[in-house]
């Protein structure tokens, strides 16, 4: 016999790791109920992906990157900003205002603080799929510009794309390094 429970409401004080969950566990009540998101949202999975990594701050940021030591410094290759975070992407990055304006109508608020956003996901699955089509067109030109400055044939040792064995080797050598 399955049992029913029911999630409050979200509120302003919640995390946003609760918040996803909380999401996750309705959607997955619903499909136990025979409601399915139609196809176009289930075959997202790379803006989801991407949509994470807004949420986490863990992707294709110069914060990040540079915290990871795969950059030099945390700055914003698009606009200059000293800090090229997560929220900084989202609220004020120039390169991505017209992307940004979309949201906004999309989402119908001007405050894109991450706890702002995350409730417009919540609050609709209209709103949820323009936040995760913000966060794959934004995310996947921002994967594509860092791909180009990895293959640079000037990029310093740090930023070149390493896998398996030469990227652990690498990782272990610089990890003593100062940050």
């Amino acid at each position: 016999m399955r049992r029913h429970v029911s999630l409050p409401a979200p509120h302003r004080g919640s995390s946003t790791a609760k918040i996803l969950a909380e999401r996750y566990v309705l959607r997955v009540e619903a499909r136990a109920r025979g409601e399915h998101l139609d196809p176009e949202a289930q075959s997202g999975q790379t803006g989801r992906l991407r949509a994470t990594q807004v949420v986490t701050g863990h992707g294709c940021f110069g914060h990040y990157l540079h915290q990871i030591q795969r950059e030099l410094g945390p700055q914003c290759h698009e606009c200059g900003d000293p800090d090229d975070s997560a929220q900084q992407t989202l609220e004020m990055c120039s390169r991505w205002e017209g992307e940004r304006r979309t949201l906004m109508r999309a989402i119908r608020t001007t405050d894109l603080s991450l706890h702002s956003v995350v409730a417009a996901m919540l609050g609709s699955e209209r709103k949820w799929k323009a936040v995760v089509s913000f966060c794959e067109e934004v995310i996947s030109q921002k994967e594509a510009a860092e791909r180009e400055r990895e293959d640079a044939a000037d990029a310093p040792p740090l930023r070149h794309r390493r896998r398996g064995r030469a990227r652990a080797q690498y990782a272990a050598a610089n990890r003593a390094l100062p940050r």
